[in-house]
């Protein structure tokens, strides 16, 4: 039976797809694909993901990435980093399902990659103050997919596993908590029906 529903942050409670935000960012496509080669899969963001466990800064990102790439769009580098979050939203839809889920006896937790400037710009405290839990990564140095992370939610809330479901959007993220004895298996990001699917699966909504 399940007990407690696990929650990642980025494309599943906010909506953010790196595509269309270049789209609407600018209309020069040396840029676009400069946001998206230099920017976004950076070593410094999901790359190696230095900016989510919490190594370095936006700001010392923002450095590394200018000196990386000899300094040939620094303002560019600047103002996405700085803004870019203003291009997702919040599901509030999701929201409303994780506090519907504790009213019917769920605990609710959430484990997310994502640094200290990024979850700050979601403003969403509010909502780790109505929830079970959460592990966020760059507060403990760690990050999905490995392990280590999963181990710590598990042990700071006394989660058991096979009572555990876990919504996330990415395949190699739900491979680790599977093989931790977690159930689910990854969702379409920024797809809210693809949510509700999940937990029918698993009769946790009907």
């Amino acid at each position: 039976m399940i007990k407690a529903v696990i929650f990642d942050i980025g494309n599943v409670i906010f909506n953010f797809d790196i595509d269309n935000v270049i789209i609407k960012y600018t209309d020069n496509e040396e840029e676009r694909k400069f946001i998206k080669e230099e920017i976004y899969r950076s070593p410094e963001w999901t790359g190696m993901g230095l900016i989510d466990i919490g190594y370095i800064s936006l700001d010392e990102a923002a450095s590394q990435i200018k000196d990386r790439t000899n300094h040939t769009h620094d303002d560019l580098v600047d103002n996405f980093l700085s803004d870019y979050v203003s291009y997702g939203f919040i599901d509030r839809r999701v929201i409303d399902l994780m506090y519907k889920l504790r009213d019917n006896g769920y605990k609710v937790y959430i484990l997310s990659n994502i640094s200290k400037e990024i979850f700050d710009g979601f403003n969403i405290r509010d909502v780790l103050s109505n929830i079970d839990g959460y592990v966020l990564s760059y507060e403990y140095h760690q990050i999905k997919p490995y392990k280590s992370i999963y181990e710590i939610l598990i042990n700071k809330y006394n989660i058991n596993p096979e009572e555990a479901i876990f919504i996330d959007d990415k395949k190699e993220n739900l491979d680790t908590a599977n093989k931790l004895g977690i159930k689910g298996h990854h969702v379409i990001k920024n797809d809210y029906n693809s949510i509700i699917d999940l937990l029918r699966e698993y009769n946790v909504v009907r």
